[in-house]
């Protein structure tokens, strides 16, 4: 999620962009949430050998999710929308 961070300009114009489908869910998590689990499991007494532990958010989210909860969280209309594989490798001051 922290990852949003990364286009600051474009979320403040109201562009959330990806190279993904809009409507693919996705799993989101907060690396906050990462590092909680690893911190439990590191401390943990009773582990051993090898293990994987997933980590996930409460749900999966569309792209046009995620722009619906930041526009409630941010009071500002923020909007998905997909751009191509070039545009992605350009400035984000170039994505306007």
């Amino acid at each position: 999620m922290t990852n949003l961070l990364m286009d600051l300009d474009g979320l403040r114009a109201g562009r959330l962009t990806t190279i993904r489908p809009l409507d693919e869910p996705m799993p989101w998590v907060d690396p906050r949430d990462i590092a909680a689990v690893a911190t439990a499991r590191l401390l943990a007494t009773n582990l051993t050998g090898r293990q994987v532990q997933a980590v996930h958010g409460p749900a999966d989210l569309r792209w046009t999710d995620a722009a619906a909860a930041l526009s409630t969280a941010t009071g500002r209309t923020i909007a998905a929308r997909q751009i191509t594989d070039d545009e992605q490798r350009a400035p984000c001051a170039e994505r306007a």
